[in-house]
């Protein structure tokens, strides 16, 4: 959001930053119980300022629909109680909006009008109870929660209508409420379906391509093969079981120069001969591990700095 500086000496300066609501552990994982949270969490945050020296100051308190008045996503991972959890946060954006449009309609009209409206109301709540006798029966706790019942039921009906004679760019706009997803898994498809797609190119087009990086068993078998045209099963084998190209190299780089295995590989060496050549060298990408755009960053590391990796290779 943007707030202002207020370490500036100029006035009206501001940037935009993160804050952070709450960081909380839910009691359990269901979408409703977490839609309950954020409601809980922001009014209690809403209710912290309206007690404050400032909202004092400026004669305003903000409700937790003008929150979600402002609220125009949520952004989660793909799982289904985050999507549930988007689609339970849009409905309370859409109930406060229109309690809000009430609200104002019921503002908006003569004293005349709102004492017909409220005498309809109260008549359909007394024979809801049952009639007279039986509305007189009830305890004051009961006529208090019918009540608040009956005038929410007036107020989102005022809503409905005051919605129902917005503009269609009126009515968007109040509605507007995106979920973005995560979107690590759409750059993995997105390197994964690129490689795929160079490699399709290469046989479609009777292209060569990279060099396989077969494994030492399978390049001791494709060495005796006299022409990639008539293998023999086991060659076959070797060469389909083979691969080459970025995302192999990449591998292969990983495997040598960052080893999940710190008793394999050349890691510390690899940042001590960086270190001699003057570059100071984090470790390398680590491609050993699922993650994302490990590959992309090896790839990166190896382009930025082939002349010192061959000479590398060659040293050790």
């Amino acid at each position: 959001m943007l707030v202002p500086i207020y370490e500036s000496e100029e006035a009206h300066v501001a940037k935009h930053q993160s804050r952070l609501v709450g960081v909380d552990s839910a009691t359990d994982h269901s979408s409703q119980t977490q839609a309950d949270g954020w409601k809980s969490k922001l009014q209690e945050t809403l209710d912290v300022y309206s007690q404050s020296p400032l909202a004092k100051c400026s004669q305003g308190a903000l409700r937790l629909a003008d929150f979600f008045a402002h609220l125009q996503g949520m952004n989660g991972d793909h799982a289904k109680d985050q999507k549930k959890l988007a689609e339970l946060l849009k409905e309370i954006k859409q109930a406060l909006m229109q309690e809000s449009l009430g609200e104002n309609k019921l503002l908006e009209m003569s004293i005349p009008e709102v004492v017909a409206l409220l005498t309809k109301a109260n008549v359909q709540k007394i024979e809801k109870a049952g009639g007279p006798l039986k509305w007189s029966a009830l305890s004051s706790a009961e006529k208090l929660v019918a009540d608040a019942e009956t005038m929410s039921a007036v107020v989102l009906k005022l809503g409905h209508e005051a919605y129902a004679h917005l503009s269609d760019e009126e009515k968007h706009k109040a509605d507007s409420f995106i979920w973005v997803g995560c979107a690590m898994h759409k750059d993995l498809n997105c390197v994964k379906g690129g490689n795929e797609g160079m490699v399709a190119w290469w046989d479609e087009h009777k292209v060569l391509g990279p060099v396989l990086l077969a494994n030492k068993d399978n390049a001791a078998v494709l060495e005796q093969a006299e022409d990639a045209d008539d293998y023999t099963v086991s060659e076959q084998r070797a060469h389909d079981a083979s691969s080459g190209g970025g995302v192999k190299l990449a591998a292969l780089a990983g495997m040598v120069f960052n080893n999940k295995n710190d008793k394999i590989g050349q890691q510390d060496m690899h940042q001590h001969f960086f270190l001699s050549r003057g570059v100071k060298k984090s470790k390398f990408p680590d491609t050993s591990n699922t993650c994302y755009q490990s590959y992309c960053a090896a790839a990166a590391e190896l382009l930025t700095n082939l002349k010192l990796y061959l000479e590398f290779m060659e040293w050790i």
